[in-house]
């Protein structure tokens, strides 16, 4: 049998060729462009070339208006290693991929919320293998270029909550009538549920009732910020004897109210 023997140029060859690929996906995405403008735009003020902070879009809540019993529901059940992993969580990404392989699909679950900032600002929301290649390289890249707190502020002022209905400003005056600072922890977890498919999981509220899906999600939210000690079991209790204003009621005229 003939031995295959790697010579240098041929190395060098096959080195080149996954290298040029992701500096050209990282050109064509933009991440460079957009981090760079979110944080160092520049501007000439008296001839001085001063950096300065774009305005954000309309309804962009910073991070530090959003309530920490809104972040942590969306945290612990979109990314519960969000702040351990470098983008990717392999552990995950494993399981879905060997279950991708088996069915011939896409599944979601793999997804870190680094992943799901990179799919809603950089990619298509096609489902293929290539489109998930593409967001595991770019979120990587991401991880390198922001911190924790841009890319979850990115994330949770850009996800979808229903039908038109972007970010959780948003989100927060649509389901509660209230700021992203006065959520309470079910409200979150309410918000939490939603996002896996926003428009199908949203029955509860247009029925004004929690669907039994909904309740045992929620409480299912509750349950692991009990287990990532972020609440107490007691804490947990007191949220699941509240209700939202809108359980049992016909909902208003106005389908949206945004201040």
């Amino acid at each position: 049998m003939k031995k295959f023997n790697l010579n240098k140029k041929t190395f060098i060859f096959l080195l080149i060729i996954p290298l040029g690929y992701i500096v050209t996906l990282v050109a064509i995405s933009g991440i460079f462009q957009h981090y760079d403008d979110y944080f160092t735009a520049k501007k000439i003020e008296n001839g001085i070339e001063v950096k300065f902070t774009p305005q954000r879009p309309k309804n962009w809540t910073p991070l530090i208006q959003i309530s920490p019993k809104v972040i942590w529901p969306i945290v612990i059940s979109e990314d519960w290693a969000f702040y351990q992993h470098s983008g990717l969580d392999f552990n995950q990404l494993g399981k879905v991929l060997e279950n991708a392989v088996k069915s011939g699909k896409i599944k979601r679950g793999a997804s870190t919320i680094t992943q799901q900032v990179v799919k809603n600002l950089y990619l298509s929301h096609e489902r293929s293998f290539f489109r998930k290649f593409n967001e595991m390289i770019l979120a990587a890249v991401l991880e390198v270029l922001a911190d924790k707190k841009w890319i979850l502020e990115q994330y949770l002022n850009v996800a979808e909550f229903g039908p038109s209905l972007f970010g959780v400003h948003q989100a927060s005056w649509h389901y509660f009538q209230k700021s992203p600072s006065d959520l309470t922890y079910r409200e979150g977890a309410f918000l939490a549920m939603l996002l896996p498919s926003p428009q199908r999981y949203g029955e509860s509220f247009r029925k004004s009732e929690l669907t039994e899906f909904a309740q045992e999600q929620i409480e299912s939210i509750l349950t692991k910020l009990v287990q990532a000690k972020v609440i107490t079991e007691e804490e947990k209790q007191l949220e699941l004897m509240n209700t939202f204003d809108w359980e049992s009621q016909a909902l208003p005229d106005e389908d949206f109210f945004f201040p």
